[in-house]
C-alpha cells in the first residue's frame, strides 16, 4: 500500500533559536504591562546616570593632565568636540537600530531583533572603520580645525592620535549602550559605562602618573576605558 504520509518541508526557526528564556519574559511582562509613568522613570534614571558618566571621562583625562602642562590640559579640551561627534555616531546607529529593536521585540521577533542589533553594530563598525583612518591620516589639520592654537598643536595630535586608533571601540561602545537601553536594559548600559569610567581613570593614572606617558597616556586611557 503506497504511503501517503507527507513531510511538512515549511522552513521553521530553531526552537533553541526563538524560545525566550525566563529574563526575557520577565522582561517583556514589565515593559508591555507595568504602569507608564514608574516604567518610564525606572530606564530614566540609569540613563541620565550613563550621560553623566561619559562627561567623566574627558574630566578624569583633563584632570589627570593638568599636571602635565597648561598646553596638555588645553589639548585635552580643544578634542572633546571630537569625542562628542563620536558619541554622536554612535548614538545614530545605536537610537536607528534601537528603535527597530524596540519594535521587533514587542512583536515577539526576537530574530529580526538580533538581525538588526547585528547590522546596527556591523555598519557602525564599518563607517567607524573608515572615519579613523581618515581621522588619523589627516590627524594636523584635524587638530586645527578642532581649535588647537600653534602651542597646543603638538599636545592635541599626541592626544588625538590613539583616539584617531581607537574610534570604531568608541563609537561601537555607544552603539552597543543604546541598543541595551531600547531592549530595556539601560541599568546594565550604565554598569557598563561605569565601569568604563572606573577603567579609564585608573589607567590615567597609571599612565600618566606612574609611567610618565604624558597626555598620550590619557588618550591610550580614555580608548581602554570604552
Amino acid at each position: 500500500m503506497k504511503d501517503t504520509t507527507t513531510t511538512d518541508t515549511t522552513t521553521t526557526p530553531d526552537k533553541a533559536d526563538t524560545a525566550p528564556d525566563k529574563a526575557a519574559v520577565s522582561k517583556f511582562v514589565k515593559i508591555t504591562t507595568y504602569p507608564i509613568k514608574p516604567l518610564i522613570i525606572s530606564l530614566s534614571i540609569p540613563t541620565i546616570a550613563s550621560m553623566i558618566i561619559t562627561a567623566v571621562y574627558n574630566m578624569a583625562d583633563t584632570y589627570f593632565v593638568s599636571g602635565i602642562s597648561i598646553q596638555a590640559t588645553a589639548a585635552v579640551g580643544v578634542t572633546f568636540s571630537f569625542m562628542s561627534l563620536l558619541q554622536a555616531i554612535g548614538f545614530f546607529f545605536g537610537q536607528g537600530a534601537g528603535t527597530f529593536v524596540s519594535k521587533a521585540l514587542g512583536m515577539k521577533n526576537r530574530v529580526g531583533a538580533s538581525r538588526m542589533c547585528s547590522t546596527g553594530v556591523f555598519i557602525a563598525t564599518a563607517v567607524s572603520i573608515v572615519l579613523a583612518a581618515v581621522s588619523y591620516t589627516a590627524v594636523e589639520p584635524l587638530a586645527r580645525v578642532l581649535g588647537a592654537s600653534d602651542t597646543a598643536l603638538a599636545d592635541t595630535i599626541a592626544y588625538l592620535r590613539p583616539l584617531c586608533i581607537g574610534v570604531p571601540f568608541i563609537v561601537v561602545s555607544f552603539v552597543l549602550n543604546n541598543l541595551l537601553r531600547f531592549q530595556g536594559n539601560a541599568f546594565f548600559g550604565m554598569i557598563g559605562m561605569a565601569t568604563g569610567a572606573l577603567v579609564n581613570g585608573g589607567l590615567d593614572f597609571i599612565l600618566i602618573r606612574l609611567l610618565g606617558f604624558g597626555v598620550e597616556g590619557a588618550a591610550y586611557a580614555n580608548v581602554a576605558g570604552t
